[in-house]
Parts: structure tokens; C-alpha cells; sequence
């Protein structure tokens, strides 16, 4: 799950590449202490491996966490954001 995706993008944050996430205005405001949480861990994962790290990511890492807690019965259908 999540740490696949990391470790994937891992790579890409290396070489700066980056995406434009049609939802990041939609999570940033759903839950902005979660998404300022996220991104702050993001900023440190990219010290440790020596890459830039664009806000577009923490939306990735936000749809697993919704979807986790959705599973576990802890999150409204329409608290997921974008339809997870």
C-alpha cells in the first residue's frame, strides 16, 4: 500500500519530477492539520533521500490514509474526499 507508493515515488522525487493533482485544493481544505501533517513528514522523507518533494504528493498519501480509515469503519462515505 503506502509504502509501496513511497518507495516507488521514491525515485521520481529524485529525477524532480512531479504532477498536477486535481483534487489538492479538495483535501487541503477537507482536513487542513492532516494535510499540513502529511506534508511536513513528506518535507522530512525528502531531506533523508536528497529530493524536492511537491505538495501534489500529499494527496496520494492522504487518499490511503482516508481509504484505511474508511475500511475500518472510522470515516463517513463523504468525508474521503474525492469519492475514496
Amino acid at each position: 500500500g503506502l509504502a509501496l507508493h513511497l518507495d516507488l515515488a521514491r525515485e521520481r522525487w529524485k529525477r524532480g519530477e512531479s504532477f498536477a493533482e486535481p483534487e489538492l485544493d479538495l483535501y487541503r481544505s477537507r482536513d487542513p492539520r492532516v494535510f499540513e501533517t502529511v506534508g511536513r513528514y513528506l518535507q522530512g522523507l525528502a531531506r533523508e533521500v536528497g529530493a524536492k518533494i511537491d505538495e501534489n504528493e500529499v494527496v496520494p498519501v492522504l487518499r490511503y490514509l482516508f481509504y484505511q480509515r474508511k475500511e475500518a469503519g472510522q470515516l463517513e462515505e463523504n468525508d474521503a474526499g474525492g469519492g475514496t
